[in-house]
């Protein structure tokens, strides 16, 4: 198969956030979904979050009771600082209602996996069966207790750390060193580190896979982790495949609306009738402006003939049956008590960096207890609006909510959080966790999380643990006390232990995560700047007029 320059084959073609959004005009993301069309996905959100939806959603006494409902509530949109009340009208509520049969095709009832708050965004509630959450559950536990017990134990709430014993380029023994970067002018690019992923094979039954090499945090030994693991993983495999699919660039990403606004009105108000009245121009001035931001306006809508199947056409499906792919580990184990009460919201962030290159994420929540109002939000970028009129700010904000200078991204949905969700979604859209606090009347509460982040299976393999050992110091002198004759002095094993290539001490270890936290947290403010939150240039448009010169 040829290759492009950047080592991809010509059908990969999975977006991904890791690019600097300033080198283009209009930015970079989707293209920007109107007040309106936000506001008819999250009526649409709302409904498939009923219980059972699927299977009364056709029926005439039900669909009128979900019109009725809609008719009389609005829903507040747009980017956050403007956030504008919006109301549907009756042929939007229709066009909703109509777009459900599509989604219950979508739908599967083997695992109840459907779309979630946003296209390209999966969840389902029956991941697991009651008996494997209970031995997910126990695994947690041990793993509690093997990391208190040890003689570096933290505070912290991340069981498993994928930032933990990295890859550390020039410290870190390498079978390859050309695996190292070197672009120094890429802000996505980590040169000192990068997180490794465990190989996973796929069966050819989705569900069924298996480790090929260790999971970076988790002791080899702990063979009822890796299956607890491997089995939760191996039902997160369909969900990707799901997520993929709609992110492929052959599948684009339906609009309901599209087009731009027009006006029915265009006089505006007449200048005063002496040219050096300076009050009646100041008023003149105050009146141009208001008639700019209220004069009629005919905003785009949906297609007069209403709802098409549209996104039931798909170009390309993702199969990763038969694979090998790479995942990254995380595990979170938080509590709440009367000491500790809440947990700070996170903020707006993708996975990983451009070194991980990872694709999508699969969050399954283990446990969610004594939390009641704890959410997962989405935003994606969105590029500028390219079709309006020069410093049209009136119709910008009206139209897709935007005003000059407003960072262009949407609020494209949030889930409430619950013991037994599973949610996978792409990394082109940016999320964060908020109120997660002990609920009124709880003495206690807990949420525990885990984590799987797929590393994009089109690109050639990245550095993973299957190319570097484990770094912890005890694991190898295990390895090595039980390879050797048990007759040899502890003390000289201990010298062969320190003569190691890449053992890291846990002092080390703990400077150097510290090091990569702090990689990180840079680097989801930068990505911020140049990717999701790119400011709105109403001047951009006429950069293009005077091109076109």
């Amino acid at each position: 198969m040829t290759t492009l320059p950047n080592g991809l084959s010509p059908t990969a073609g999975y977006h991904n956030p890791f690019v600097d959004g300033t080198a283009y005009l209009f930015g970079v993301g989707e293209r920007p979904r109107t007040l309106c069309e936000l506001a008819m996905t999250r009526l649409s959100a709302e409904l498939r979050s009923k219980r059972g939806w699927w299977l009364v959603f056709d029926d005439p006494a039900t669909r009128q009771r979900w019109y009725e409902e809609a008719a009389n509530k609005t829903w507040r949109v747009g980017p956050m600082p403007n956030n504008i009340e919006v109301g549907l009208a009756k042929h939007q509520i229709e066009y909703v209602l109509d777009e459900l049969v599509g989604y219950a095709i979508f739908r599967e009832e083997a695992n109840e996996a459907q779309v979630s708050c946003f296209d390209r965004i999966w969840e389902t509630d029956r991941l697991l069966n009651n008996v494997e959450d209970e031995m997910l559950q126990e695994c947690l536990d041990s793993l509690h207790v093997l990391i208190r017990s040890s003689t570096f134990a933290s505070n912290s709430d991340v069981l498993i750390d994928p930032l933990r014993y990295s890859c550390i380029f020039g410290r870190t023994f390498l079978r390859n060193q050309t695996d190292c970067p070197n672009d120094h002018n890429d802000y996505c690019t980590s040169l000192k580190f990068t997180a490794l992923p465990a190989v996973v094979r796929i069966h050819a039954d989705n569900s069924c896979v298996e480790y090929q090499s260790t999971i970076n945090g988790v002791d080899p030994c702990r063979s009822e982790i890796y299956e607890a693991l491997q089995r939760t993983l191996g039902r997160c495999i369909n969900l990707f495949e799901k997520v993929l699919t709609s992110l492929h660039r052959s599948n684009p990403l339906p609009q309901r609306i599209r087009g731009s606004y027009r006006y029915r009105v265009w006089e505006e108000p007449d200048p005063p009738e002496e040219s050096d009245d300076e009050e009646a121009w100041e008023q003149h001035l105050r009146d141009v402006r208001q008639w700019a931001l209220y004069r009629p306006i005919e905003i785009p809508d949906i297609p007069p003939e209403g709802y098409r199947n549209e996104f039931l056409r798909l170009g390309h499906k993702v199969h990763l049956r038969d694979r090998h792919i790479q995942v990254i580990h995380r595990i979170v184990d938080a509590y709440l008590d009367d000491g500790r009460q809440m947990i700070a919201d996170t903020p707006w962030h993708i996975a990983g960096m451009k070194n991980e290159h990872i694709v999508a994420s699969a969050l399954h929540f283990v446990s969610v207890q004594g939390i009641y109002d704890g959410r997962l939000d989405f935003r994606m970028a969105v590029t500028s609006p390219s079709n309006f009129m020069p410093h049209d700010v009136g119709a910008t904000l009206r139209t897709w909510g935007l005003q000059s200078g407003d960072p262009c991204n949407q609020f494209i949905g949030s889930v409430p959080l619950r013991t037994g969700l599973t949610i996978a979604f792409p990394n082109i859209y940016q999320h964060r966790m908020r109120d997660i606090q002990l609920g009124e009347g709880c003495s206690n509460g807990r949420l525990a999380i885990v984590e799987f982040y797929l590393v994009d299976p089109d690109v050639p393999p990245i550095i993973s643990t299957a190319d570097v050992a484990p770094q912890q110091r005890d694991l190898i002198y295990r390895a090595l006390a039980n390879s050797i004759d048990p007759r040899l002095p502890p003390e000289v094993l201990e010298k062969i232990v320190d003569m190691v290539e890449s053992v890291l001490f846990e002092e080390e270890a703990v400077r150097y995560h510290e090091e990569m936290l702090k990689e990180r947290q840079n680097f989801m403010r930068v990505n911020d700047e140049k990717y999701f939150s790119l400011p709105f240039d109403m001047d951009a448009i006429d950069q293009i007029q005077e091109l076109a010169l």
